[in-house]
């Protein structure tokens, strides 16, 4: 249960963050901070930064694809659901499932990646400091909305 309520709030900020139309700029600033957070985690070499970002990029956009995906996903099983027969659900039920398993395979294969530019100990920091950006995320638009941000009911 808690990784359903986690997910959600991920999928809530990422929509808040990501998903405001015309608002490139705040796109631009946010990564901009997560390149400084993971660069100072990372304490990275600007051998070892001009060699990691070009993967970490294609890391970062196939996973917003595959994301993207989960979150229509998400949207068409939440909105027909109610309409849905056992079979479709159970179909949806599985299609979730592969795009987990999508997302856990496009990470399998950027590990092999960014091992080849970093060392093993750095490529752990990496995943480490991905989790922590999240939650500094997290943490701070619980700050202005309050738990479970807005519109949030229990």
């Amino acid at each position: 249960m808690k990784i359903i309520l986690l997910t959600g709030t991920l999928l809530a900020l990422s929509i808040a963050l990501f998903a405001q139309p015309g608002d490139g700029e705040r796109q631009e600033k946010l990564k901009a901070l997560k390149i400084a957070f993971i660069t100072n985690k990372l304490d990275l070499t600007s051998e070892e930064a001009k060699l990691f970002w070009p993967v970490h990029n294609g890391y970062e956009d196939g996973m917003e694809s595959i994301r993207k995906e989960m979150r229509l996903n998400a949207i068409e099983t939440r909105l027909t659901f109610e309409d849905m027969d056992d079979k479709q659900v159970n179909d949806a039920i599985d299609k979730m499932i592969n795009l987990r398993q999508k997302e856990v395979d496009h990470l399998r294969k950027f590990k092999g990646e960014f091992m080849q530019v970093l060392p093993a100990r750095k490529v752990a920091m990496l995943f480490k400091a991905e989790h922590d950006f999240k939650k500094k995320l997290l943490d701070l638009l619980n700050e202005r909305t309050g738990p479970g941000g807005p519109g949030f009911q229990r």
